[in-house]
């Protein structure tokens, strides 16, 4: 029964066992047929010639559905195109089937490769560009967002159009094409392809006319000054609606909305239009005060619609006149001119000068004002440096003067001057007068018209703390970053044996701090590098490099190598579970060894005793015999 048990366990882990390793060799044939596949799919094959990934089956597939094509009712007859096939597969070589009926020039044709070429049936030339020997012609099939911007620009800059783009226009049926023939671009087109941009586009649908929606103005200030820029909103409005109630004195509801405006701002000569910002519309606009838009249906909820920033030039009256056209896809009707006029009062003189004046050491004899241009600044005996230091009236401008200083008399003169962007100059004079004591100051102050003029100065850093913390550059090695010191974030891909970036990150002003932060041990997947840029002042700027690091591919000696090690380690689990099994049974035989040995000495004392009792017995009987004969 041991014997029978011990069978059942060898057999049961044998079975194991070998399931493991017919799993682990089928997966290793699994990939080894991918691996083969792929590698097949990659091999350039030669012109007319299967390759091998290539089966009948899918030649006879596409026969299938080139036949199935050509059967449908109205095709026009197929024994041309069926020869023409023939004639690709035995002579290498390609052709066009060109038959009698229109409806079949969509057929699908062989190539020089043996691949069939995209179709386009929606393209009307009847005529097949052949490609260059080894190339796959790229046709566009559909707009994109950048598209319908060239499209807008060349439609109000009246610039011609892209060839692709005409040819796109003519294949979806734009509104302009008669007759297959592009002439003109206009506003109905640049709605069509609007349209066709949307999620869920309908170029069928015809718009009713808006009855309620009108175009208004939003605030406008009274009056600016010349220099001054400003901004103007254009409103989508259904206030007349507020007053309307159907015949059951409920609100109307109105579905008037636009979704696409042509319009031109024309303005008096001392006032420009400067820019035209969109809400939620895709549009452009050039210098001339023209702008075009198209987007998702805006009605009276959405609020504003564009916002136009106007530049006051001179004074005077400024005069604004906005015309146009506004569109409910291919409803299009012009809007009421939209008008203002504003004061445009003469350019406000700006301060110029210091805000504050302060010292590290000494007194000032009066009180700061920007407007005083002459100080007297009393230093202690003793002192051998100075630092002045100050803010400006306008950060714009430009100070020199603020600095530290080194003292080696008793009476100099320093001065600061304070440039501003047109080149005019206010200039601030310190005389510093080092003094034993405080009964010398009076003293002092009589003689500061002696002050030596000409200032022993030894600029060191500028003591007016520059709040500039963007950077002047940026530089990765091996990668090409466009940047701008306004765009605080950028991504970049890394290949997986990439630990950091090489980074050069200079900042735009000298006395900010630069610090880089994350550029180490990148792991797969995103990765965030912070560049830290500290300004004099404090003020913190955070450029960051999101690092997309791909996984590591694994070489195909690698992977065979895994495999080899996991068949390794199967065997080595059979082996060690035999070992196991081998002492089992071992152990189980040296237990029936002795158990038999112990059985068999106990059978040969019971047989020695029965003997020894036997042998008594016959003695006996002897004795009780001999007795018997002497009676």
């Amino acid at each position: 029964m041991k014997k029978l048990k011990n069978m059942i366990k060898i057999f049961l882990a044998l079975v194991i066992a070998f399931s493991q390793l017919s799993n682990a060799t089928l997966v290793l044939a699994a990939e080894v047929t991918d691996n083969e596949i792929s590698v097949g799919e990659t091999e350039p094959s030669n012109e007319g010639e299967f390759t091998e990934n290539e089966t009948f089956d899918e030649e006879d597939d596409d026969d299938k559905e080139t036949l199935e094509g050509e059967t449908e009712p109205g095709t026009g007859d197929t024994t041309g195109e069926e020869e023409n096939l023939e004639e690709n597969n035995d002579d290498e070589e390609n052709s066009v089937d060109n038959t009698e009926d229109d409806n079949t020039t969509g057929s699908e044709v062989p190539s020089d490769n043996g691949e069939n070429p995209e179709e386009n049936p929606e393209v009307n030339t009847g005529e097949v560009e052949e490609p260059s020997e080894g190339e796959t012609p790229e046709e566009k099939t559909e707009f994109t967002l950048e598209d319908l911007e060239v499209l807008m620009n060349a439609y109000i800059n009246e610039e011609e159009v892209p060839q692709e783009l005409i040819d796109l226009l003519i294949a979806k049926g734009a509104p302009s094409i008669e007759n297959g023939e592009f002439t003109e671009l206009t506003l109905e087109d640049i709605m069509f392809v609007s349209e066709l941009l949307k999620e869920i586009p309908d170029t069928d649908t015809e718009r009713e006319e808006n009855e309620y929606l009108k175009l208004e103005l939003g605030e406008v200030p009274e009056e600016v000054n010349a220099g001054d820029t400003f901004n103007v909103e254009v409103i989508v409005s259904n206030e007349v609606l507020e007053e309307l109630t159907d015949e059951e004195g409920n609100p109307i509801i109105s579905e008037d909305f636009i979704d696409g405006i042509e319009g031109l701002v024309t303005t008096s000569e001392n006032l420009k239009a400067v820019n035209v910002e969109f809400n939620e519309f895709n549009g452009v606009n050039n210098e001339e005060g023209k702008f075009v838009a198209a987007g998702s249906e805006y009605g009276e909820d959405k609020g504003v619609l564009l916002t136009i920033t106007f530049e006051a030039l001179e004074e005077g009256e400024g005069e604004v006149t906005i015309s146009g056209k506004i569109a409910k896809y291919l409803t299009i009707n012009d809007f009421e001119d939209l008008t203002f006029t504003i004061t445009i009062n003469p350019k406000e003189e700006v301060s110029i000068g210091l805000e504050t004046l302060t010292s590290n050491v000494g007194e000032f004899d009066k009180e700061f004002d920007s407007e005083v241009t002459e100080y007297t600044l009393t230093i202690p005996e003793g002192t051998t440096e100075l630092t002045l230091s100050g803010s400006l009236i306008n950060d714009d401008d430009e100070v020199t003067g603020l600095s530290q200083y080194t003292i080696d008399s008793d009476n100099m003169t320093i001065t600061v001057v304070v440039t501003d962007s047109e080149g005019n100059e206010k200039t601030y004079t310190i005389n510093v007068v080092r003094i034993a004591n405080e009964s010398e100051v009076e003293e002092a102050t009589e003689e500061v018209e002696k002050v030596i003029e000409t200032p022993v100065v030894n600029p060191i850093v500028y003591y007016v703390y520059s709040s500039n913390n963007y950077l002047k550059t940026l530089n990765i090695k091996d990668f090409e970053i466009d940047f701008s010191k306004s765009t605080l974030e950028y991504k970049l891909k890394v290949k997986s044996d990439v630990k950091f970036l090489d980074i050069t990150a200079v900042a735009e002003d000298y006395r900010s701090r630069v610090e880089i932060n994350g550029n180490e041990e990148f792991k797969e997947g995103e990765n965030v590098v912070t560049i830290k840029v500290t300004a004099e002042n404090g003020d913190v700027r955070e450029y960051k490099l999101l690092v997309e690091k791909e996984a590591k591919e694994v070489s195909e000696e690698e992977e065979t190598s895994s495999k080899t090690e996991k068949i390794v380690i199967i065997i080595l689990i059979i082996l060690v579970v035999l070992g196991l099994l081998y002492l089992i049974f071992k152990k189980d035989d040296e237990e029936s060894n002795k158990i038999s040995n112990v059985k068999n000495n106990n059978d040969n004392k019971n047989n020695k005793n029965n003997y020894n009792n036997y042998n008594n017995k016959n003695k006996n009987d002897d004795k009780n015999h001999k007795k018997y004969k002497e009676r």
